[in-house]
């Protein structure tokens, strides 16, 4: 469904509005989900690695949709990397990594500094990985696919700050274990090639 989704943006909407089009650059922090290593390692000294925490960097695209008297839509889609370690002791390590996209519809109302987005996410490249003292395997998970609710607010055209409400499930590939991970997140956008 995401690829069909993907396909149909890449060459029937965006030939008809590169023109229009901006590129933009995204910093984010997502805060929520389960306790993503209490299942695979029996030395993490009761330690929390919730499976949707993270600090994400991104790069994508905007493009205008559509101008009327309601306001505007535009569609954002993004990919980059999000990454998260627990250190509870010196010699040990937990990193929780993943590439992320996202595409999103986004309505600004007309005369409004706010705007309001649904969209889209997949999480491929899932690696609970083990460092040091704890000499666990590599875990792998299976891609994941998630949906997103959007607040965004600016003062200025090249900058917008997000409020950001996300839902994803990550599940391992040996165990098959689901780990839900419900995000609040805030994030920072800097548009260019306007």
């Amino acid at each position: 469904m995401f690829k069909k989704i993907t396909t149909f943006i890449v060459f029937f909407v965006l030939p008809t509005t590169m023109v229009h089009a901006g590129g933009f650059v995204q910093v984010l922090g997502d805060f929520g989900g389960r306790n993503i290593i209490a299942d695979f390692s029996q030395n993490t000294n009761n330690a929390d690695l919730p499976a949707g925490k993270g600090v994400g960097v991104s790069m994508g695209w905007r493009v205008p949709l559509r101008d009327g008297e309601s306001g505007s839509y535009s569609l954002h889609l993004a990919t980059g990397y999000k990454y998260q370690s627990l250190s509870p002791v010196t010699t040990a390590r937990v990193k929780w990594s993943h590439w992320a996209s996202e595409v999103l519809l986004l309505h600004r109302p007309i005369r409004s500094n706010f705007g309001l987005g649904v969209g889209l996410q997949y999480h491929a490249g899932n690696i609970l990985k083990f460092e040091g003292t704890w000499l666990n395997d590599d875990v792998g998970f299976a891609p994941a696919f998630g949906v997103s609710g959007l607040f965004e607010w600016s003062v200025v055209p090249e900058f917008s700050t997000q409020l950001r409400l996300s839902y994803l499930q990550y599940v391992a590939t040996d165990t098959e274990i689901s780990y839900p991970a419900l995000t609040l997140g805030l994030g920072l956008t800097y548009f260019y090639s306007e």
